[in-house]
């Protein structure tokens, strides 16, 4: 039997940054993207699950019904999977806490780098040269400090939302499997796929998200 990985399955695609980025202050400038050749751009994929860190919406689950027998294909959706169940859940408030801590520590050093602007801009005219010149060279080093935060924050939030998809895998896949073979599927398929239409009859999410809580409750 052939099996795709599960964790392959539940793997978040991060686009862009995780956190917000504080403005630079005026008088920065930033290089200007550079053109793409759309010859060698990938084609566009399908937005894989995203963990609910309490911005993720919870797409509607189907009311279970009586599954068909006479298919040996199944259906699931992941994303409502990995929002609804307690397991999903608790990944989601790690990711959540991990990133409310760095988020944060990028608004406290962006508040140093506005008060040091003020400063600056007040002082123009009014301060001696040298100190001016003390005071752009530390908003500068402060500048490279969040943005070096801003790169470790994002690095660190795709590596735990990795760690954390895998280990929701590693526990939900041998349900997902034990799912399959009592239905007598040869086949289980996702969201992902981008199907047009999947009869509910085939759907086996309520199902799959009831047997992850029995084994993963709330409180274990």
């Amino acid at each position: 039997m052939i099996r795709m990985p599960f964790a392959l399955a539940c793997a978040l695609l991060v686009t862009g940054s995780a956190f917000a980025q504080t403005p630079a202050p005026a008088g920065s400038s930033s290089s200007a993207p550079g053109f793409v050749d759309q010859s060698q751009t990938p084609p566009p994929q399908a937005k894989p699950p995203a963990l609910p860190t309490g911005t993720t919406p919870t797409p509607p689950v189907a009311p279970p019904v009586p599954f068909a027998t006479d298919t040996k294909i199944g259906f699931i959706n992941m994303q409502a999977v990995v929002v609804a169940t307690e397991l999903g859940k608790k990944s989601g408030v790690a990711l959540k806490a991990f990133q409310d801590k760095k988020s944060a520590e990028l608004t406290a050093k962006g508040k140093q780098i506005n008060d040091l602007q003020k400063e600056i801009d007040a002082g123009r005219g009014m301060l001696a040269v040298g100190v001016l010149q003390t005071k752009s060279v530390e908003l500068s080093k402060l500048q490279r400090e969040i943005d070096s935060i801003q790169q470790n924050a994002d690095d660190e939030f795709k590596a735990l939302n990795e760690q954390l998809l895998v280990g929701f895998s590693e526990k939900t896949s041998p349900i997902v499997e034990a799912l399959a073979k009592e239905k007598g599927l040869y086949v289980v398929i996702t969201e992902q796929s981008q199907l047009i239409f999947v009869s509910p009859s085939i759907d086996l999410t309520p199902e799959l998200i009831k047997r992850i809580d029995l084994a993963f409750p709330k409180d274990k």
